[in-house]
Formats: C-alpha cells, structure tokens, sequence
C-alpha cells in the first residue's frame, strides 16, 4: 500500500514539474519566466540548471520546427545549460520572472544566435561567440603546425605559430576583459 502511494505521489509530481504552461499568467515575484526561442535543426534539447557542484537536468524538449519553451520558477538568478542534440552546450542566466529569448540557428554546427530578455545571457552569448571563433583559429593552427611536421624548417614555422598563438590568447583575453 504504502509503495503504491509513493508510487501515485512521485507520477503526480513528475507529471506536474513536466507541464508546459504551469507558471503561465505568472509574475516575476513568484519566480515564473521562460526560457525559449527558436534555434533551427536543435533536435533534442535538455535544460540542466547549474548548481555549485554540479548540474542537474530540469527538463527536456524535442523541438518542433526549431521552436521551444521551457517554464522556470527560480526565485534568485540561476544559471541553465541548453545541451544540444548535436552536443553544443549554451548557459544562459536568468533572473526570477525572465523571458529569455534565443534566436538562431547551427552553422556547420555552431551556433549563431541572438538573445532577448537577459543582459547577462548576452554577454555570455558573446564570450561563447568569441571562444568558439578563437578555438577555429587554434584548430588551424595546430593542423599548419602538423603540416610543416618532417620539414627542415620545421623548429622556425613552429616559433612563428607559438608566437602566433600568443598573439591570438592576449587578443582573445583581452576581448574578455571588456566584456567582463
């Protein structure tokens, strides 16, 4: 008896924390807001709220011609993942009562975006713009290095792409820096 009430308690509450428009109508003193949007070829998409020590998935949607919507009831900032089908990881912050709104779609697999409604999930967005643009650059700098492998002068083109790398990882912390 007592299992099948837990039972009964624990699909009631899994039912309830799953409706879609439980906070609809809802203020920003009661913590309700979204987090949604319309992010093109986003298969599934999992919400993970992050907590000191770890992340701890929340929802998850699978997208319907690139529109989704998550509902949140945060009562103080709390930062999300939105994990990606094809693997890409967004955090996004948001305020109790936000309506946090992603736009956009993958580009050969990276995301290219805008946000609406957090001004901290815009600065974000623009840090993990910057981050992913610096790791292409890296990425090519590493496959010229591999290339001039077995070459006599090899230990010259390899300085010269250090000092490459330098360059780019001042720059890089730099952009940082003001956005921060």
């Amino acid at each position: 008896m007592k299992r099948t009430l837990m039972t009964l308690v624990v699909t009631a509450g899994m039912l309830w924390s799953c409706t879609s428009n439980a906070g609809a109508g809802a203020s920003a003193q009661d913590g309700s807001g979204s987090i949604s949007g319309n992010m093109e070829d986003a298969g599934k998409i999992i919400l993970s709220r992050m907590e000191p020590r770890n992340t701890v998935a929340v929802d998850t949607v699978f997208v319907d011609e690139g529109q989704f919507t998550f509902q949140l009831n945060n009562s103080e900032q709390a930062f999300y993942t939105l994990q990606f089908e094809n693997g890409v990881r967004l955090l996004v912050s948001a305020e109790p009562g936000d309506q946090v709104v992603l736009d956009g779609s993958f580009e050969e697999g990276i995301p290219v975006y805008t946000v609406e409604g957090n001004e901290e999930t815009e600065v974000l967005r623009q840090i993990n713009q910057k981050a992913m643009e610096t790791t292409g650059r890296i990425d090519a700098l590493n496959e010229t290095l591999m290339s001039y492998q077995g070459q006599d002068d090899f230990l010259e083109k390899r300085e010269e792409l250090v000092a490459e790398y330098t360059r780019l990882m001042k720059g890089h912390q730099a952009v940082l820096n003001d956005l921060l």
